[in-house]
């Protein structure tokens, strides 16, 4: 899981992370948090792999802990949780 505070409207579409700011033409953003994510994911699986425990394989997420943070999701390579979806949670 990677936590991030960014501010910003933002497209996670496959391993591309793009910038809304023009929303006429999205532009790659730096750093690319689905690139910095999916690695720690793996990490997880051969950790446990190596130490032979039973489980099932890691899924990469990237939590968006700032509400000014907006990502639209179109098959991304990791799961992108926004803060209000934590607060829905949290609430029910």
């Amino acid at each position: 899981m990677l936590v991030t505070t960014l501010i910003g409207s933002f497209r996670a579409k496959e391993e591309n992370w793009l910038s809304l700011q023009n929303s006429r033409s999205p532009k790659p953003a730096q750093p690319n948090l689905l690139i910095r994510t999916c690695p720690m994911a793996r990490a997880v699986d051969v950790y446990l792999a190596k130490n032979a425990v039973p489980a099932p394989r890691a899924q990469p997420v990237l939590l968006c802990a700032n509400s000014h943070m907006f990502v639209e999701c179109v098959r991304s390579m990791a799961r992108v949780i926004m803060s209000d979806t934590i607060c829905c949670e949290l609430i029910f």
